[in-house]
């Protein structure tokens, strides 16, 4: 490990950079770049200075923008199953992800204060977000179509939605395909959401209440506001 130089790393990026992403590759020298501040720290070992360091990374950018068009909402809605419709307009109006999606309860809703609370989520911190109309009646009609299957009576707190996420995914291609958005993916309904949320005029604390952001500096690379949106407010 103490022969290992600059020169080396290079060669790997280059090789690594022609079937991976540049974000994979940060992470993959993240890793080795700890386990050699490891050895240098915590077992002595003689390297002069970490390598990876001294490594360049082609600056990426993964953040999407992709929003949805003109009718799209509303096509995917005319051909999607009713479970599909209801976990399509869930995902537009309360900006959840899809796991959050899948593993909503029964017990989570909490239909006298109109809000949905979600204990598992990407960054391990517990929400409770409030939930529009359009919301509301798609998480009951949900839970209804439960009680109508005796979902309910077998199982004391289901889960709403009782497919697994590959299931899930199928699902969704099939629709993309069929309407000709294979450029759109269903996380994008969380920039979708999160994007009117602001054009509706909501300011950034309220949105990262809703959204979970943690750190308010990553609401941009949400953020994709319709310029059409702003003209009535400039006057």
């Amino acid at each position: 490990m103490s022969d290992l130089a600059p020169a080396h790393l290079a060669s790997y990026r280059d090789q690594r950079l022609k079937t991976i992403k540049p974000s994979t590759l940060k992470r993959e020298l993240s890793i080795l770049s700890s386990a050699i501040n490891t050895a240098i720290i915590d077992w002595g070992i003689p390297i002069p200075s970490n390598p990876v360091a001294m490594t360049r990374i082609p600056k990426h950018n993964d953040s999407r923008d992709r929003r949805l068009k003109d009718g799209e909402e509303e096509k995917l809605l005319a051909i999607a199953k009713l479970v599909y419709q209801r976990a399509i307009i869930i995902a537009v109006e309360t900006a959840a992800r899809r796991g959050e999606l899948l593993n909503i309860r029964k017990s989570h809703i909490n239909c006298d204060n109109q809000t949905l609370h979600i204990p598992d989520t990407k960054t391990d911190t517990p929400r409770t977000i409030p939930l529009s109309t359009r919301a509301i009646k798609a998480l009951k009609d949900q839970v209804k179509s439960l009680s109508d299957a005796h979902v309910v009576q077998i199982e004391r707190d289901p889960k709403l939605f009782s497919m697994s996420a590959p299931m899930f995914r199928h699902e969704i291609h099939k629709y993309r395909v069929k309407l000709d958005m294979e450029d759109w993916r269903f996380h994008d309904l969380r920039h979708e959401a999160t994007s009117r949320l602001f054009e509706r005029g909501f300011n950034v604390m309220e949105v990262a209440l809703v959204t979970g952001h943690q750190d308010l500096r990553m609401l941009k690379r949400y953020t994709h506001l319709k310029p059409e949106s702003l003209v009535a407010r400039l006057g």
